[in-house]
């Protein structure tokens, strides 16, 4: 018996450990014993002989429940694609590459059929979501993507359904959409134009006649630049006003209460006093030329 399974086991009894894992096969894995290594969760692991001759350590759970089929460092788990096609990618094997953290990822390597031979992820290949490199995205395979994450109101926005960006609040703005066709685009409106309207201009703003910024129809988008936009905001009511101004110092309380004690017959001198506010900060809120809206 391998010599780790020797430790006390705290959850699992060694007979039960003996009969349902010891030295049987999962996968490509081999169970050899129970590890020492564990989580801040005390969650089990243990020790797995893989067919490509690496050890590793695996949940229990995780090898139970089929979710880890080998070392993770090999071919073999592989073996089930390998050298099938998946859309106009073939599987011809695995490469690595490192993320931003220097951590190891592993990717699938693919011929397309186009000769090109490109790196993709296991689940983009799997899911489908990836069906070949940039060359056989045309634009009707876009516009069919695209438009699946599109819903349709009763004033004919078309609302995008998926990821969005969000404003400094936190609320959700403009779609997030990605497609090899438009590499320097991933903002779904702009993307919308391009695909039913025509070509951007450079530097030209795409504007929003229905004033909803998650709405993607191409007959509520046009061209327009930077004074344009602001126009449009002003006019929908969505600049930034009172509190939510980032250069704001005072709040909607305190304006209110100099204007009421103003009303009350005190000078500027006193209310500012009152409210510990400079004098000319209280007669730009009496005089209204900020806060206008309220």
């Amino acid at each position: 018996m391998h010599p780790i399974y020797q430790r006390e086991i705290p959850n699992y009894s060694k007979k039960h450990f003996e009969k349902t894992m010891f030295n049987k096969k999962f996968g490509h894995l081999r169970v050899l014993g129970i590890s020492d290594q564990t989580n801040s969760t005390n969650v089990h692991y243990v020790i797995c002989l893989c067919d490509c001759g690496k050890t590793a350590h695996i949940k229990k759970a995780s090898i139970v429940s089929g979710a880890t089929r080998s070392c993770g460092n090999c071919f073999s788990f592989e073996e089930d694609i390998l050298n099938k096609k998946f859309g106009h990618l073939k599987v011809i094997g695995k490469s690595e590459k490192k993320d931003k953290l220097g951590r190891i990822r592993y990717y699938l390597t693919c011929l397309c059929d186009c000769e090109k031979i490109v790196s993709i992820r296991r689940d983009g290949i799997i899911s489908g979501r990836v069906t070949s490199c940039c060359r056989y995205e045309t634009l009707d395979n876009v516009k069919k993507r695209f438009m699946e994450n599109i819903k349709v109101d009763s004033n004919g926005c078309w609302i995008w359904q998926a990821s969005t960006y969000k404003d400094k609040w936190g609320r959700k703005t403009y779609g997030r959409f990605f497609t090899k066709l438009f590499p320097k685009e991933c903002k779904s409106h702009r993307i919308s134009y391009l695909m039913f309207n025509g070509p951007i201009p450079k530097e030209a703003f795409i504007c929003h006649k229905c004033s909803i910024p998650s709405c993607n129809n191409p007959y509520h988008i046009y061209c327009g630049n930077h004074t344009s936009n602001t126009e449009d905001m002003v006019n929908a009511n969505r600049q930034a006003k009172g509190e939510h101004d980032g250069n704001s110092r005072y709040t909607k309380e305190i304006v209110l209460k100099a204007r009421e004690l103003r009303e009350n017959g005190m000078t500027y001198k006193q209310i500012g006093e009152e409210l510990n506010v400079h004098v000319s900060s209280i007669e730009r809120f009496i005089k209204k030329k900020v806060w206008k809206h309220i």
